[in-house]
C-alpha cells in the first residue's frame, strides 16, 4: 500500500516539477529514465547471481551418509 503512495506521490511530482511536453527537459528526463533502468537492471543481475550461487548455509546438524 504504501509502495503504491509512494510511487504515485514520486510520478506527481516529475509530472508537475517538468512539464513533460517542452523540448527543453526532454534531456533532463532522458537521464532519469536511463538512470532508472540502469538501476533495475543492476538490482536483476544481483537477483540472478544470489539465485544461481545461493546463499544458503548447509544443514550443519545432518549426519554424513555411510
Amino acid at each position: 500500500m504504501w509502495l503504491i503512495f509512494i510511487k504515485s506521490f514520486i510520478n506527481d511530482y516529475f509530472n508537475v516539477k517538468w512539464n513533460l511536453n517542452d523540448e527543453s527537459t526532454h534531456w533532463k528526463l532522458d537521464i532519469l529514465e536511463n538512470f532508472a533502468t540502469a538501476f533495475v537492471f543492476v538490482i536483476v543481475v544481483v537477483n540472478v547471481f544470489i539465485t544461481a550461487f545461493g546463499v544458503q548455509r548447509p544443514n550443519s546438524g545432518a549426519s554424513a551418509p555411510s
